[in-house]
């Protein structure tokens, strides 16, 4: 079967489907059906947990660091694996104030007793907050809650906090690329005989420099120099103001920077010699408190 690229690479615009080469007698077909062939071999590494990336196909899933088939290049990745969504975004690093409060707030129940809500609905580095308790015989503890934009919640405590003076804590927000809508404040002491205090309880955003990569090395998919495009389909998040681009590579030579529409692409490699074939991912974005996530691709040969 030969395929036929389109002009302008969008990956879900029809061919002409009665254009015949008058080498072959198969119908062009439609770059969609292409796509098809990299998004089922990703999703036959989810449902299988294997899949033997040979011939004209490879994928990988990011269920760790590495990826099930070990594509990941760490060595040439700067982007960030997280652990708690199984993803790379682009590296958070903490960002300015979103909400500074300076009340004190206290409590005397022996159960997690709600004291503060921060409305947010941005993306969150860390919380912070001072702890202490008016009897060093009984301990306070906070209990920081993020609600996420997707349902989901995390909820992290301080250390059990037996002091009259105040102590720092700092809750990290283990999900940086997603908006959080709120984050909870809950206090209690050791019997609820003493009080509980929590006070300074600060949020600060997140900040994503743009063009961090993801290096993949396909390792078994070689190429000898005749192949005409490459399939790439990503299990990939994005916002508006997020993108991902694309390169192919030989281990010599690489393509220019194509950008996935729609999280996938069909594009031209013909300038690509003989080698084992190499992927750069690389996380776009045009605002610093954003980040596309990127879960796992698929890609399929062309000659």
């Amino acid at each position: 079967m030969v395929v036929r690229l389109n002009s302008n690479n969008n990956p879900f615009e029809r061919e002409n489907p009665n254009y015949q080469d008058v080498n072959d007698t198969n119908t062009y077909i439609l770059k969609a059906g292409v796509i098809g062939h990299a998004q089922g071999a990703y999703q036959t590494l989810q449902s299988n947990n294997v899949y033997e990336n040979k011939d004209f196909l490879a994928t990988d899933e990011f269920v760790d660091s590495n990826g099930t088939n070990n594509t990941v290049n760490a060595g040439a990745t700067d982007s960030t694996y997280n652990s708690t969504g199984d993803l790379y975004s682009i590296s958070p690093v903490k960002g300015s104030s979103l909400d500074l409060d300076s009340t004190v707030y206290t409590s005397t129940s022996s159960s997690k007793t709600l004291v503060k809500t921060h409305t947010i609905n941005a993306t969150v580095f860390e919380h912070t907050n001072q702890i202490k308790t008016n009897n060093v015989n009984e301990w306070a503890q906070c209990e920081i809650t993020f609600l996420y934009e997707d349902g989901t919640t995390f909820s992290v405590n301080s250390s059990l906090i037996a002091s009259t003076t105040y102590v720092s804590e700092t809750y990290t927000n283990p999900k940086p690329y997603l908006e959080v809508t709120s984050i909870e404040v809950k206090l209690q002491t050791e019997n609820g005989i003493s009080t509980a205090y929590v006070d300074e309880n600060d949020v600060y955003g997140v900040t994503f420099t743009t063009g961090e990569v993801v290096i993949c090395d396909t390792g078994t998919l070689t190429l000898d120099g005749a192949e005409k495009g490459l399939c790439v389909y990503t299990d990939a998040t994005h916002t508006s103001n997020t993108s991902m681009t694309v390169k192919a590579g030989d281990g010599t030579l690489q393509t220019s920077a194509q950008t996935l529409v729609n999280n996938a692409i069909v594009f031209d490699i013909s300038s690509l010699g003989a080698g084992t074939l190499d992927l750069e991912f690389a996380l776009i974005t045009s605002d610093v408190s954003e980040t596309p996530t990127f879960k796992g691709w698929g890609v399929y040969l062309i000659k």
